[in-house]
C-alpha cells in the first residue's frame, strides 16, 4: 500500500523548518538514523539529516 506524503513543521534553533515525511519511512537525525543512512547509500537523506543538526550561526539584527 502506498502511503501519502505528510508535511511536518518543527522549530530548529528557533527557525521553524517544513518537511515532506513519508509515514512508511520515518525521518530522522539521530546518531543511529545517521549511520543507517550512511549504511544505505541514502546521501539525501543523510545531508537532509546533517544539514539540520549543525550548529547555526546567530542571527545579526539591525539596532
Amino acid at each position: 500500500m502506498h502511503s501519502p506524503i505528510q508535511s511536518k513543521r518543527l522549530f530548529v534553533s528557533g527557525q521553524l523548518v517544513e518537511y515532506w515525511e513519508n509515514p512508511d519511512l520515518p525521518f530522522g537525525w539521530t546518531a543511529e538514523e545517521l549511520q543507517g543512512y550512511l549504511d544505505r547509500g541514502n546521501w539525501v537523506l543523510l545531508f537532509n539529516a546533517v544539514v539540520l543538526t549543525a550548529p547555526r550561526p546567530a542571527p545579526e539584527h539591525a539596532s
